[in-house]
């Protein structure tokens, strides 16, 4: 797994935003300048950090502590940090495994986003955290650890003149068992309505399951570029969980069939039926409990197809450029019958284009790039750039399935719909083989493109 190191990060945004770059030349190069934290603290893992309307530099630390620096500037490569402030609103967060149950042991959040903005007297910051788990890594070694792959979340600080107020925004969003998960936000203005841009990492190497990965699918919302409606959720309830925890919006997810639900009642043929599992939204549980993409809801695909885009930018112009980390060779493969609209999430354990070409040429080749999705990002059409990541259950939703690891027999490729009453063509009442009763809500509409594979730097058959 390619993770960029905040070392790197700070440099380039300290260099970029203090002012310290050499003229264009034949090339662009940055010049550095040491930060003298001056006695108010250290900075530990930070991912991300940008500089907020009151002029104060706001940073992720990789466990979830957020601190906002006021530094000032004393001279040519002296700057000082005169105030450290620390908030500890992301690591209060209740974690859960897989199967949605409370995990206290886990304190941790992985923070790998922010962006701030409001005015100088009131900022706001936007901070995305999930699960600080990771599991399997080469050869599938570390296993499934039961992290929750919905544990996303978008966490909004407000201050109101006097104290931070601290809201989850959206919850439920994906989390990869491997490195990938809920990354860099950006906060833009589109044609009057406010919006974050997320950089929502996928679950697989190349699309398909895989050893790396603990055999996880694609879920309807991760491997993408997501758009969450601010102005929607502003104009929403702020509600509190039974752990006391002031959230808006909790994402829809599906039915898991193995999971109690919250009526206690999952035959779908029942007039008490909602298909709301206990704890929702947490608990992904390999797919059967993931979010659904749900029409005119607050998060929706902006531009899909991104194996892990750890960040992204809107430049004062109005063009969007988004950084993705490209497949690693030997990590997992292509999806079957890729390059077609009945791609699939069936597990090939032979994991074909992992280290050799397909039939068609097309291999994973390992190089990491930037995706230039548009030059005005106020007349783009949501969903219309496809970044070249297959998502087979966005793709061919009616026909996807969904593969689960059982951990004993190698997996269980689910296609047959759970209806325990009358399980007729298509259906089974057999928990541990089915698909979620309200699986056709996963993805409203089908994406095709995005059952084709299109790597960087090779020739793509199909397309750019």
């Amino acid at each position: 797994m390619k993770i960029y190191y905040p070392g790197l990060l700070l440099l380039f945004f300290l260099s970029s935003f203090l002012g310290f770059y050499s003229p264009l030349t034949a090339q662009i190069n940055f010049g550095q300048s040491n930060l003298d934290m001056n006695g108010q603290g250290t900075l530990e893992g930070v991912t991300s950090l940008t500089f907020g309307p009151d002029g104060r530099l706001y940073v992720a630390e990789y466990p979830g502590i957020i601190k906002v620096l006021t530094v000032v500037r004393n001279g040519p490569n002296n700057f000082v940090v005169t105030d450290m402030e620390a908030l500890t609103g992301v690591t209060s967060i209740v974690n859960h495994d897989d199967n949605g149950t409370v995990n206290n042991a886990e304190v941790n959040r992985e923070t790998l986003g922010i962006a701030v903005s409001g005015t100088a007297a009131n900022p706001v910051i936007y901070v995305s955290s999930s699960d600080f788990r990771i599991g399997a890594g080469t050869g599938g070694g570390n296993g499934d650890v039961d992290l929750d792959t919905n544990s996303g979340i978008i966490t909004r600080f407000t201050w109101n003149g006097s104290a931070w107020v601290v809201v989850d925004l959206v919850r439920g969003l994906p989390r990869s068992e491997e490195n990938h998960a809920t990354n860099g936000l950006e906060f833009v203005t589109i044609n009057g309505t406010d919006y974050l841009l997320v950089a929502q990492g996928g679950h697989t190497n190349g699309g398909s399951p895989s050893t790396n990965f603990v055999f996880t699918c694609e879920y309807a919302l991760s491997a993408a570029i997501l758009s969450i409606n601010l102005d929607m959720l502003n104009g929403m309830p702020v509600l509190t969980d039974g752990n006391g925890r002031s959230f808006v919006y909790d994402l829809p997810t599906l039915d898991d069939p193995t999971r109690a639900n919250s009526n206690g009642i999952t035959d779908p043929g029942s007039p008490s039926y909602n298909g709301i599992d206990v704890n929702d939204p947490f608990g992904g549980n390999d797919g059967l409990n993931q979010a659904i993409k749900e029409n005119g809801g607050p998060v929706q695909i902006f531009s899909p197809g991104y194996r892990n885009s750890y960040d992204l930018v809107v430049t004062e112009s109005g063009a969007l450029y988004v950084t993705d980390n490209g497949a690693n060779i030997g990590w997992g493969g292509l999806p079957v019958n890729e390059g077609s609209g009945s791609v699939t999430n069936a597990y090939n354990a032979a994991e074909p284009g992992s280290n050799s070409p397909t039939p068609d040429g097309e291999v994973i080749n390992n190089l990491d790039h930037l995706q230039f999705i548009t030059p005005d990002i106020q007349s783009y059409t949501a969903g219309s750039y496809y970044g070249g990541h297959p998502n087979p259950t966005r793709a061919n939703p009616a026909g996807a399935g969904l593969y689960t690891d059982d951990g004993t027999n190698g997996g269980v490729f689910r296609t047959l719909i759970y209806d325990p009453s009358s399980p007729g063509a298509g259906f089974t009442s057999n928990p541990a083989l089915a698909l979620p009763a309200n699986w056709s809500a996963v993805v409203p509409a089908a994406n095709p493109v995005e059952g084709d594979w299109r790597g960087p730097g090779i020739a793509n058959p199909e397309g750019p």
